[in-house]
Parts: C-alpha cells; sequence; structure tokens
C-alpha cells in the first residue's frame, strides 16, 4: 500500500492509502481537520472576490459555479450596469444575442398574448422584423451614456426626484394640457373604478370650496328651495316615469335629478322643470364643450 501526502499545503504528513480510492479522488486528506481547514480557506477566499467597476472596490461572495462560467465579476447589477456605460457589445456578443433571439422565437416564447401585445400597437405579429442600418444606429445613439432605470443607483434616482421636487408647469403647458384633454369619454368600468376611488373622500381636498372651485357659480348653489318643492319633485318624477328625459335611460334603483330649465329654483311651474339622469345634469351645468345638441340647447336657456 503506497504512501501520498496529505492535500492541505499546511501539512506535510505522509499516510497509507488504497491505490482504488485514491484514484477515485478520495482519502486526499490525513486527518478531517485537514479537510475542514482546506474547505474553510476555499470560502473565505470566494469573499475576497473584488468588483470589477473602477471606483468601486468592494469585496464580495462568488459560488465557483459562477466563476467557472465566467460570471460574478460585478458586485451588483448597479456596478454593471454603470460599467458596461458608452460600450458597445463585441460581434461575438451580438452574434449570440442573435442566435439565442432566433432560437426563443422557434420555441414559442414569444406567442404569449402579453408579449405580442408589447411587440405590436395594432395586434399583428413583429416576427422577423428587421431594424434598418439607420433606425439601430439612431436608437444606439439614443442610449450613448445613459443607464437603464432598473441600473439606476439610490443616487441617481434622488438626484432625477430632486430636478422635479416644487416644479410648477407654465400656464401655457396646463392649457396645452386641458386643451388634449377635452371631449375624451370614458368607458363605464373605468367611471366605476373612478368612483370607488373617490368614495369617502372630501371633494374641497382636490376641487377646493367657494370662489376657488372651477365650478363656482357666483354662490347660485346657496341659494333654498321653497318648501313646496318636495311635493313637486315626487309629481315630476311620476311624470317623466324615473326615465331622463335626455338619454331616455330608466333610473331603476336611483332617483333622477328634477332640473330648473332656467336655473331658477323658485319657477316650480311644470313646464321648467325636467327629470335628467345624473350624467346628463352634470353635462347641463359644469361640461363646458359638450358637443349633444339637447344639452347644448339647454345650456342656452342657462343665466351662468
Amino acid at each position: 500500500m503506497p504512501k501520498v501526502i496529505c492535500a492541505n499545503p499546511d501539512c506535510d504528513k505522509e499516510y497509507y492509502v488504497k491505490p482504488s480510492l485514491f484514484e477515485k479522488g478520495h482519502k486526499k486528506f490525513c486527518s478531517r481537520g485537514c479537510k475542514n481547514k482546506v474547505r474553510d480557506d476555499e470560502v473565505k477566499s470566494r469573499w475576497n472576490m473584488i468588483c470589477a467597476r473602477d471606483g468601486c472596490g468592494k469585496k464580495y461572495y462568488v459560488s465557483p459555479g459562477k466563476l467557472n462560467q465566467g460570471r460574478g465579476k460585478y458586485c451588483s447589477h448597479e456596478c454593471y450596469g454603470l460599467d458596461k456605460q458608452g460600450k458597445s457589445l463585441s460581434e461575438e456578443h451580438k452574434e449570440k444575442i442573435g442566435k439565442a433571439t432566433k432560437q426563443m422565437w422557434k420555441d414559442g416564447v414569444f406567442d404569449a398574448p402579453h408579449i405580442r401585445d408589447a411587440y405590436s400597437k395594432q395586434g399583428k405579429s413583429t416576427k422577423g422584423s428587421k431594424r434598418t442600418k439607420e433606425q439601430r444606429k439612431a436608437l444606439s445613439d439614443q442610449r450613448k451614456g445613459k443607464v437603464p432605470k432598473h441600473l439606476h443607483t439610490p443616487e441617481m434616482k434622488k438626484k432625477a426626484l430632486g430636478g422635479r421636487v416644487g416644479l410648477k408647469q407654465s400656464p401655457e403647458s396646463n392649457k396645452k394640457r386641458s386643451e388634449s384633454l377635452k371631449g375624451r369619454e370614458f368607458s363605464d368600468e373605468h367611471r366605476k373604478k373612478l368612483s370607488e376611488s373617490h368614495k369617502g373622500r372630501e371633494a374641497d381636498t382636490y376641487f377646493g370650496t367657494g370662489e376657488d372651485n372651477p365650478n363656482w357659480k357666483d354662490g347660485a348653489s346657496k341659494q333654498v328651495y321653497p318648501n313646496e318643492f318636495g311635493a313637486v319633485k315626487k309629481y315630476i318624477r311620476k311624470r317623466d316615469k324615473n326615465t331622463c328625459r335626455i338619454c331616455y335611460e330608466e333610473q331603476s334603483g336611483r332617483s333622477g335629478v328634477v332640473h330648473h330649465i332656467d336655473a331658477n329654483k323658485n319657477n316650480n311651474v311644470e313646464e321648467n322643470l325636467i327629470l335628467v339622469c345624473r350624467r346628463c345634469h352634470g353635462k347641463i351645468h359644469w361640461a363646458r364643450h359638450t358637443v349633444d345638441p339637447v344639452i347644448t340647447a339647454f345650456r342656452s336657456m342657462l343665466k351662468y
């Protein structure tokens, strides 16, 4: 039985071992203590990996599997992004990305609905489409010197946010935004979500009160209804069969709004009252740019 020397560099002890075990990679150490010492030294050495980005110098742990694959050169994604900033990919790297992308197309990875929508504005797949050299160059020039948002460091995020704190838009910018939003129509689902988000919220927290409110009408809402208006309302709802006289939507489960055509709360004659739904009532009083001809006719009768 031949003698072998312990694999621990700090131990020169010779010991006997079977040739078959040694060939299989067993019994390289003279004792368990030497084996544990070498293992602990290897683990400690992995924590001495230094980040490859200039100016970082941070030490961190990297597993042997990553080192064998050529990975683990940076301590974090932020350092990787900052180090690659402004650097172009090698031709070999580009070729690898192209091969991987083609294989993903073959495997059907891009056939998922959410990925199809992301790659197409009209619902048609852009599979196989290629950008021209001018488009690729323009995209490359746009991205030079920029770090992706998910790689921003806390300092970069703070700097970007700090520039917008307390920033106020100019009157021209506010006017342009207002013009672009005019005439929008929300779906019923979107209206329901807005209603849920506004429940339990005081109107003066986002609209303002009194003269600060954009719907201020010189205090017209503070006018008091006469006592007989309560009985007149019931008659008008019964006369109009609880159906909006503008959009003809039946007010099932809720009462419609009895509207004064001339906006005079004291003029409660039958010809001056009409039943409308809350949506149409809002358009009559507050929608400044409605295209509904009926509501436009009503608005022309209002005093304000």
